[in-house]
């Protein structure tokens, strides 16, 4: 069985093998934010079960109709302004909106990016027949995020906070219900059923490259393994 690692390219090989382990992984991140993202029954269940609406004085139906022409804002380059008719949205909740916007497209971009380097980094390994590689790095992740996500449930409020200031660079993200309650509805138990969307997806994802890694790797072992006792019989029957 004929491999692609020989001494002189090694080096060479391990790094671009890393650089694909990494895209995988961004891709596995970016793929599961967009999928979140775009999960619209996610906030209708979070809004039905915590009967938000009523906080606000709307009816079910209203409210989706709202979020849906707020994610329709935060996803489509085209729609300039947030014009929700049944929330006021103050100056500052504007220019959070406007950033979480711009954070989509970045998640976007870095899941186009993340996919072709991670697509021509497969097709390498497949090509060197070396994909049974995948396995080692991917069966160390394998319950990652599942440890991640009993962390969220248990200390969700403390990593929401450090996580907005992490990644915002001011405090428009703290809205006031009196100038914006679209808060109400986009509550903390929605966020929490968000950032648990995402690392179950990245959990399947993660469990599937396991599971082909595997697979591959004991196909490759058992093809070494032929080819081992087939050298040994040939070897024999020269005696």
């Amino acid at each position: 069985m004929k491999h692609s690692y020989q001494p002189g390219n090694k080096l060479g090989n391990e790094i671009l093998f890393w650089i694909g382990i990494l895209a995988i992984l961004i891709f596995l991140l970016t793929f599961s934010i967009t999928l979140t993202i775009i999960n619209i029954p996610l906030f209708m269940i979070s809004l039905w079960f915590s009967k938000a609406y009523e906080l606000v004085g709307l009816t079910f139906s209203t409210v989706m109709d709202n979020y849906i022409i707020l994610m329709a804002y935060l996803n489509f380059p085209w729609v300039e302004a947030l014009n929700m008719p049944d929330f006021p949205t103050s100056v500052n909740a504007a220019i959070h909106f406007m950033e979480v916007k711009n954070l989509f497209y970045l998640n976007y971009g870095a899941m186009i990016v993340s996919a072709l380097i991670a697509a021509f980094s497969l097709w390498k390994l497949n090509a060197s027949r070396n994909l049974w590689r995948l396995y080692w790095p991917f069966k160390q992740l394998r319950w990652l995020p599942m440890i991640i996500i009993v962390i969220l449930i248990f200390n969700f409020n403390t990593i929401f906070v450090g996580f907005h200031e992490l990644v915002f660079q001011n405090d428009y993200w703290l809205f006031n219900p009196a100038t914006d309650p679209i808060i109400l509805v986009l509550d903390e138990s929605f966020f929490l059923l968000c950032f648990i969307s995402v690392f179950v997806i990245i959990q399947l994802g993660i469990e599937l490259v396991y599971r082909v890694g595997k697979k591959i790797s004991k196909n490759e072992l058992s093809a070494i393994i032929q080819k081992n006792l087939e050298n040994a019989f040939s070897a024999f029957e020269v005696f």
